[in-house]
């Protein structure tokens, strides 16, 4: 919590921002106009902005080939040059496919009535 604490001091940023920039810090990412460098697996891609705006998620049995010729690129490129390609990879085109099956299986709660709230509004 303090390295997050003097984070937010230095940039000035809410934490909220700052733990979401750690997070996408520590996946594997390139930007967009780089896609020639993606991995040759199968893998879980999304796209995002520097801002931190989800634009796309999807799923390829090969990184590289998915995205030399990407229905959606022309698109990211006109949203933001600077949008990154943030990926999972997995060993096998099997092994992608049962993760994505476990999820699909698995119950979603939703939350209703519920307000999100920082630390910062947190009684204390």
């Amino acid at each position: 919590m303090k390295g997050i604490d003097e984070q937010v001091e230095q940039t000035r940023q809410n934490k909220t921002d700052v733990i979401v920039g750690m997070l996408l810090s520590s996946i594997p990412s390139v930007y967009i106009t780089e896609r020639v460098k993606l991995p040759s697996q199968p893998g879980i891609y999304f796209v995002y902005t520097l801002d931190h705006q989800l634009l796309y998620i999807g799923k390829a049995d090969n990184l590289r080939t998915r995205w030399n010729s990407h229905h959606k690129y022309q698109y990211f490129i006109e949203s933001s040059m600077d949008s990154r390609i943030g990926y999972f990879t997995f060993d096998s085109v099997d092994n992608l496919n049962q993760t994505i099956e476990k999820f699909q299986s698995e119950p979603m709660e939703t939350i209703t009535n519920k307000t999100l709230i920082n630390s910062d509004q947190q009684e204390k």
